[in-house]
């Protein structure tokens, strides 16, 4: 199993998966999921990847669970860039039966198992210390209040 940083640097080696791949897995995951009752699903973390080949299979009538989806916000990202991606995206699924990007999600911190947890207090254990947030407060506000005053949601993780 990898960490997250071990799997940015295998990615990084890997030939880049083609829109056909990812229609194929889809594909795959949601004849599983039919066949097991399931007809909706949130996907919690798109990009303009994601929402491109869950479009097109909407499009083609390929698209057999309602997919609603958030966002992620990248913290590298300029707030009208994000702002604005996100509003794209959110566009661009509006009138589709199957597929709605309805917010964005930025993530706060990130997982206990590599030490990336924003904590209240430091980690207990002996090496202590604690994990800065990934968004710093200041940028949540220029984010946040924007969108919100738009009628957006947002998730926070």
């Amino acid at each position: 199993m990898l960490n997250e940083s071990a799997v940015k640097r295998v990615r990084a080696r890997m030939p880049a998966p083609t829109d056909a791949d990812h229609a194929e897995g889809v594909r795959f995951g949601q004849a599983l999921g039919n066949r097991h009752g399931i007809t909706g699903v949130v996907d919690a973390s798109v990009g303009a990847w994601h929402a491109r080949v869950h479009r097109g299979l909407a499009a083609d009538d390929a698209l057999t669970v309602r997919v609603a989806a958030t966002a992620r916000v990248d913290p590298a990202e300029e707030t009208a860039d994000a702002l604005a991606r996100v509003s794209t995206l959110r566009n661009e699924s509006a009138g589709l039966a199957m597929l709605k990007v309805h917010s964005a999600k930025f993530f706060i911190d990130g997982v206990f198992e590599n030490r990336t947890t924003t904590m209240l207090a430091d980690y207990s254990d002996a090496a202590g210390g604690n994990a800065p947030p990934l968004f710093a407060p200041s940028r949540y506000r220029t984010c946040l209040r924007p969108s919100i005053r738009r009628g957006s949601r947002f998730p926070v993780m």
